[in-house]
């Protein structure tokens, strides 16, 4: 993303350019000193590329940051956790190992680490013997508000 920021940039800048000139202002830049007290005298030839060093950079620099947060290994794996949902234990066959990458998560925080194994079959067993079509949210697996509730203070 940041190798095509020229791309991103110059479209950004020309959208600004003309909400700013629909409103009779004139895109500028603030004045170069000879002598820096207060802030960063940003070395640029255009108005354009001042912008492009001072806004479009470290926002690119920030969303990137933020995307390898928001999707790192840690994460992926906690998702995993929506596997052990009726609906995706009866329809993925390999839901077990891919639930218990969710277990390597919060397994420190498991009463007893024994009867995992254990406890995934029963629920397997439970999922497959449903009558009717099984539950794919969490809403329509936790029939109650309040219980939903006390399940995601549980949770969290």
């Amino acid at each position: 993303m940041r190798l095509e920021r020229s791309h991103c940039h110059e479209q950004w800048y020309s959208e600004a350019k003309s909400l700013v000139q629909s409103v009779n202002v004139d895109p500028s830049r603030p004045r170069t000193a000879h002598r820096q007290i207060n802030r960063v005298n940003m070395p640029a030839e255009s108005i354009s590329e001042y912008y492009e060093r001072i806004l479009t950079l470290p926002f690119l620099d920030h969303l990137i940051s933020q995307v390898q947060t928001r999707f790192s290994d840690r994460n992926m794996a906690v998702l995993n956790g929506f596997y052990a949902f009726p609906d995706k234990v009866v329809s993925v066959s390999n839901w077990k190992m891919k639930f218990e990458a969710f277990l390597g998560e919060c397994l420190d925080d498991l009463p007893e680490t024994r009867y995992v194994g254990t406890e995934l079959s029963m629920w397997e067993d439970y999922c497959r013997t449903l009558d009717h079509t099984p539950p794919s949210n969490l809403s329509t697996l936790i029939p109650t508000q309040r219980r939903r509730r006390e399940l995601l203070i549980l949770l969290l």
